[in-house]
């Protein structure tokens, strides 16, 4: 069962998040899958709301309440999440739990070896990886 709910009207175009670590991470492991992922959607005309558009790395301390609720104003706008599990933090695991309450689907992927969280896991429909994932919410977001 999706959050298409939020869809009302046939000219909206459907949201996907995008949740992964940013905090302490370098350009590269923040940015990268994130700019692949939101390539392979786009193509799909799905809006994709990324985090890292507004990166707050170095002003955390100062911006957290507002950080915090920007991220969750846009979660809760989504019809959908696409979360790197390989790089989560505890603001990723947060948003997965915003998105499980909210009803929000998540698929997850994981680009390593690593063992995933069992939270994490649960708080995902599927862990598949970065090109599944995004037929995933193909699947479940693009009306034909």
């Amino acid at each position: 069962m999706t959050n298409l709910a939020k869809v009302t009207h046939a000219w909206e175009i459907p949201k996907v998040y995008l949740a992964g670590g940013i905090f302490g991470l370098s350009d590269e492991d923040a940015r990268a899958w994130r700019t692949r992922v939101t390539q392979i959607l786009e193509k799909s005309k799905l809006t994709v709301i990324d985090p890292m558009e507004r990166d707050c790395r170095g002003v955390e301390d100062e911006l957290s309440d507002s950080i915090v609720a920007r991220d969750l104003k846009f979660l809760r706008m989504c019809d959908a999440v696409v979360v790197n599990l390989s790089t989560a933090g505890c603001g990723t695991a947060m948003e997965l739990v915003y998105a499980k309450l909210w009803g929000i689907p998540v698929v997850g992927f994981n680009s390593t070896l690593k063992p995933i969280s069992p939270w994490l896991k649960t708080h995902s429909r599927q862990v598949v990886n970065i090109i599944e994932a995004c037929d995933t919410v193909k699947r479940w977001l693009v009306v034909k």
